[in-house]
């Protein structure tokens, strides 16, 4: 383990974001959940990449759009799944005993962040209606799981934020079909990424200021995180490749 660096050498001190962002690269003995969930990510977003190339080229070849539709999205397929999945890791890994403001803030940022990429990305693939029921849909569940042991009104706070964002994420994807759609969605995921380690930040935070010390992980190991990504994104594929779509993607 490195030494800790004079930014955190009081594990009870929490940092400021712009040292939790350095930190978390150099700082292994403070920051050993940051760095595994960074690390975790890192693994599944290159076994991932081959995985879902053989998944799109062996049950999805010769569906009709899937080459024009699906393909262009598959990045940020990726890139959005493995970033909430490594938040969620990383809430799981350190959470005790939230307090209720912080809870509805976790609770509030799953359900919005995935429901609006989730309704987004489908939305730009299948039209509202798909999308609008996959963001929805996936929306809410994680702003539930997110919320689930910390307070009833985080739970009530994610179902909220995710039928909301489900929906105007997809409506975003529409509206912007015919005006740089291309140029918006990296715009959108880096945004994303940006509130996703905020909220992490946050948690980091949260367990200093009412724990102190070295959190200790509870989360699972790589095998079931990459699984669920797996899953997670092979899922969302097949659901814009056989999903119902609206007469924007007909022809």
């Amino acid at each position: 383990m490195s030494s800790p660096t004079p930014h955190c050498s009081q594990c009870a001190t929490p940092p400021s974001y712009g040292t939790f962002l350095m930190c978390c690269l150099q700082d292994a003995t403070h920051y050993i959940p940051e760095r595994r969930m960074l690390g975790y990510m890192l693994g599944a977003l290159g076994i991932l990449g081959a995985l879902t190339t053989l998944v799109v080229g062996g049950l999805l070849y010769g569906v009709a759009g899937v080459t024009e539709r699906v393909i262009p999205v598959l990045p940020y397929v990726l890139v959005s799944t493995i970033a909430i999945a490594g938040a969620m890791w990383h809430l799981k890994a350190v959470r005790r005993d939230l307090s209720e403001m912080v809870a509805m803030m976790v609770g509030m940022t799953f359900g919005m962040i995935g429901g609006f990429l989730a309704g987004y990305l489908v939305g730009a693939t299948n039209g509202m209606f798909t999308g609008s029921v996959f963001g929805v849909l996936v929306g809410c569940a994680l702003g539930w799981v997110a919320g689930d042991c910390c307070a009833a009104m985080a739970r009530m706070e994610g179902l909220m934020a995710g039928l909301m964002s489900g929906v105007m994420g997809a409506m975003t994807a529409v509206m912007l079909l015919n005006d740089r759609i291309a140029w918006f969605t990296p715009f959108l995921l880096l945004v994303s990424l940006a509130i996703l380690s905020g909220l992490t930040y946050l948690i980091h935070r949260e367990h200093r200021e009412r724990q102190g010390g070295v959190a200790q992980i509870r989360s699972s190991g790589f095998t079931p995180f990459l699984i669920s990504c797996f899953l997670t994104s092979t899922a969302t594929v097949i659901v814009m490749a056989y999903g119902p779509r609206s007469v924007l993607f007909l022809s």
